[in-house]
This record gives structure tokens, C-alpha cells and sequence, in this order.
């Protein structure tokens, strides 16, 4: 694998913002686990970086995790690829407690439970693209 993977969702919340992270891993055929990729995406810029979008409740919206990271890796033989979607929860990055409002102004007491529900059917293709050699 060398290139930059790429991946769209389509995706459903029952809040109005969520940040989500996917992580690619090699799953070696001995149960290793091998970080190969990852990225990082806060719904309400799906479409634009300058222009946030807050998702309505139920509504399936799609989400491109693109161009990422450059990953260059020969797979071990019989190993199996795992994608990991997380909705993130972390000290390491800005906490985001879901209600739609100014994240940097949000507090414990505007927090709310997401619940995110990946779609994959004929009309919402979520997809990863790799660039196998």
C-alpha cells in the first residue's frame, strides 16, 4: 500500500455535531495490530472548512476523510485490514460535547451522547479507497 487512503461515510447523528475518527489498521495473521492510518473529521465541516453545517437529527449526511495521511507499507502476507470509527473523546483534541453550539465556549453542561450510525447501502455507498500496488 502506497498513496493516500481515502474514505466517505454517510453518516447519522442524534445531535447536531459530532468529531469522528477512523483509523486503518494491518491485522496481522498472528492478531498484531499495525496503525497504518488515520484522520480526523468534526461533521459540521463536512462541506466546507470555513462554513459549518450543523447536521439535523436523523438526517443521513456524507463525510470525506481525504486526502489523510500518506501511508506506504508492505502488507504481510494473509493479513486483513479493520477500520475503526470512533466518535472522539480525548485530551488530546479540543472537546467537542455535541450540542451544536461554539465548541470552544461549550462546557460539561451543554454535553450530549451521540449516537452515530453508519450507512452503507446502494444509495449512501460508504467507501474506502486504498492505493494498493
Amino acid at each position: 500500500m502506497i498513496g493516500c487512503p481515502a474514505l466517505t461515510l454517510w453518516v447519522s447523528i442524534d445531535t447536531p455535531d459530532v468529531d469522528l475518527e477512523c483509523d486503518l489498521y494491518e491485522i496481522q495473521p498472528d492478531g498484531t495490530s499495525i496503525a497504518l492510518w488515520s484522520d480526523l473529521r468534526r461533521l459540521r465541516y463536512r462541506e466546507s472548512s470555513g462554513e459549518p453545517k450543523l447536521v439535523k437529527r436523523g438526517e443521513i449526511v456524507r463525510c470525506d476523510f481525504s486526502p489523510g495521511l500518506f501511508v506506504a507499507r508492505r502488507l504481510m502476507k494473509a493479513s486483513r485490514l479493520r477500520l475503526v470509527v470512533t466518535a472522539v473523546n480525548s485530551i488530546a483534541w479540543q472537546k467537542n460535547y455535541c450540542s451544536g453550539g461554539i465548541v470552544a465556549e461549550e462546557t460539561a453542561k451543554d454535553a450530549h451522547t451521540c449516537k452515530v450510525r453508519v450507512h452503507h447501502d446502494p444509495e449512501h455507498p460508504s467507501a474506502i479507497q486504498l492505493p494498493l500496488r
